[in-house]
């Protein structure tokens, strides 16, 4: 019983962790959550077959003389042919006696301990502060876990094979993809902008992108990517990506340095050349701007630099408001509140002068929504007051959205600042490498915003999926089970097959898209734009630059020390009939604030609806 609970959930495995799946997009859940189902399914499967094992440990030393015997196959047994053959016997009976019990046994305990390396070393404590060598092991006794469970009892192969089929198929074109960039150059980074020790030292990393990826974040404001930097480490790491309201030809993330990926990164990025930058997306964790217009109150809570998520999704939320009201609806949505705790002042004069700014000349041209900034700073006072980067960024990003010549020809030109050899805070370093811009993955549901755009790929994967079914049936796994030769090559060869024919067909696929697709006209971005003004007099870009000394005080306030989580959630107790509360942050702040709005629930009423993008995985 408990053999076959750990199988089923086994079953689940993979699909949580497919790289743009299909699934996933259907059922309307984001990677990051998904994450959830493969842990719970993984330690519901690690248990079971823990019970599992420890109830045959039992029965070893109860039935067997030896337990030795019971779990090490003797010599003939290792043979590589057939078992009628090595005991001049056609009994599989005989077989099963004399190697398939043992076999059974030592395949079992092998399964058994590797996944619990497995599940030691995942852990929150280990993951947090050993990532690369968890994302290894996991890997590693991930794979050896499924390939000994296989080999413990074939019918397994029943339950995994359409599970790997599937991560198969969706994953392979996604890293064939990967591979075509680097060997390509890598995606270009067009800015680097560090903001020094007032600013924790973090790093903003400007990277150009195609049309088709900037519309698609416009309209799925919540989004991230993975990055490799292969240069550092072949592990993939996830970054929330955002963009600025006048600038069509990038995409932002903003990192601190404390990792060893993260420090490694940092000072590889300065180098010159810079190493090949590889990003995987995008990847939406749901549209957040689309589920805020169902509620009256939108309140937004971010903790350090986990505000970046908020920086694409408010600007986006307040454009839908304008364009509802310009179109004669009336949106539900007439509060926004942002709560931001920071305590790097250098962070929050750099956001405040090129993020938040626009966001409040924006709202002052959305009627009848009321739209406020807090500000919680939780540094010290004595702290150095002075911005971190000066330069003006926003103007900077008007020239670059209207000349998209001098923006694609920055990689040819070092900054003043490095050239003359200057360092410091106030060095804003362009780009010297080589690259091309970020497109989409080719196997991203809903790449195209029409729905027969979509199907050619949709076609491809259809097709992976049935090649990768009809070679596990082909070969007939579970044929004579009893017998190890037919179970070695069953297992092995169908498995073996299925990689090396994914990894052909998505190379066909890689190298169609890139050779061929000059032929074929290319879609308009308007076909994914929504959520901003179209009227040229209304957008962002053309808004001179508000200075942060010269801030409406009804929109942005101030405020030092941290916040209580009963205080932040007052003004939507009072005011709002369908409150919904944003999250992105650390886990103690977010935890405290979803306990707050539980205590507002009734019996039968969720009071505040919690939308929360994991900061800490």
């Amino acid at each position: 019983m408990f053999g076959w609970a750990g199988t089923v959930a086994l079953a689940f495995f993979l699909i949580p962790v497919t790289r743009h799946s299909v699934l996933l997009a259907a059922l309307g859940w984001s990677p990051i959550h998904a994450l959830r189902i493969h842990v719970v399914t993984g330690w519901f499967a690690w248990w079971n077959i823990a019970l599992h094992g420890l109830l045959f440990v039992v029965d070893w030393f109860v039935f067997n003389d030896s337990v030795v015997d019971a779990i090490g196959p003797p010599a003939p047994c290792w043979q590589w042919r057939n078992p009628s053959e090595a005991f001049d016997d056609d009994d599989e009976y005989v077989w099963w006696e004399n190697c398939g019990y043992q076999f059974f046994n030592f395949t079992g305990i092998f399964a058994g301990l590797s996944f619990l390396i497995l599940a030691a070393t995942s852990i929150n404590w280990f993951r947090r502060r050993n990532y690369r060598l968890f994302y290894i092991l996991h890997v590693t006794f991930g794979t050896a876990t499924l390939i000994a469970s296989c080999f413990h009892w074939p019918g397994i192969t029943t339950v995994i094979m359409p599970s790997l089929v599937y991560y198969l198929a969706s994953t392979s074109p996604t890293l064939i993809q990967a591979l075509a960039s680097y060997r390509r150059g890598g995606h270009k980074i067009v800015k680097l902008l560090h903001l020094g020790p007032n600013g924790g030292h973090c790093v903003e990393v400007h990277v150009q992108v195609d049309p088709m990826t900037d519309a698609v974040l416009s309209r799925e404001p919540c989004s991230y990517v993975k990055l490799c930097v292969p240069g550092i480490s072949v592990v993939w790491h996830p970054f929330t990506v955002f963009k600025h309201p006048s600038d069509s030809l990038s995409v932002r993330f903003l990192f601190r340095p404390v990792g060893p990926f993260t420090k490694k990164l940092a000072t590889a990025l300065e180098a010159t050349p810079r190493p090949v930058t590889i990003l995987d997306g995008l990847y939406s964790v749901g549209n957040y701007a689309v589920d805020a217009l169902h509620h009256d109150y939108v309140l937004v809570v971010a903790g350090g630099g986990a505000v970046t998520p908020f920086l694409s999704l408010i600007p986006n939320l307040l454009g839908r408001l304008q364009e509802a009201q310009q179109v004669g609806n009336a949106p539900k949505t007439s509060t926004i509140v942002l709560h931001w705790v920071c305590r790097e002042v250098g962070l929050i004069e750099y956001i405040l002068h090129n993020y938040l700014q626009p966001m409040i000349v924006q709202a002052q041209k959305v009627k009848d929504v009321a739209f406020e900034i807090h500000v919680h700073r939780t540094g010290s006072k004595e702290e150095d007051k002075s911005l971190v980067a000066t330069g003006d960024d926003t103007e900077e990003l008007q020239d670059a959205s209207e000349n998209t010549e001098e923006l694609q020809d920055i990689s040819e030109n070092v900054s003043s600042s490095e050239s003359s050899g200057t360092s410091g805070n106030n060095d804003v370093m362009n780009a010297q490498n080589k690259g091309f811009a970020m497109e989409l993955a080719r196997m991203m549901p809903g790449r195209y915003g029409q729905v027969w755009r979509n199907i050619p790929l949709f076609l491809a994967l259809t097709f992976l999926i049935w090649i990768g079914q009809w070679i596990y049936f082909h070969f007939d796994v579970i044929k004579n089970e009893q017998q190890l030769y037919n179970i070695v090559e069953g297992a092995w060869i169908s498995s073996v097959t299925w990689i090396f024919v994914s990894i052909a067909i998505s190379i066909v696929i890689e190298g169609v898209v890139l050779n061929f697709r000059s032929h074929w006209p290319a879609p308009e971005p308007e076909q994914y734009y929504i959520g901003c003004a179209r009227d040229e007099e209304d957008r962002i870009d053309k808004v001179p630059v508000v200075k942060p000394s010269s801030t409406n005080d009804m929109m942005y306030h101030e405020h030092t020390g941290r916040p209580d989580p009963s205080m932040l959630l007052d003004e939507a107790r009072r005011q709002a009939t369908a409150p919904g509360l944003f999250l992105c942050g650390p886990v103690a702040m977010t935890e405290a604030l979803k306990k707050e709005a539980r205590n507002e629930d009734s019996w039968c009423l969720t009071r505040f609806v919690v939308y929360e993008e994991l900061f800490e995985m």
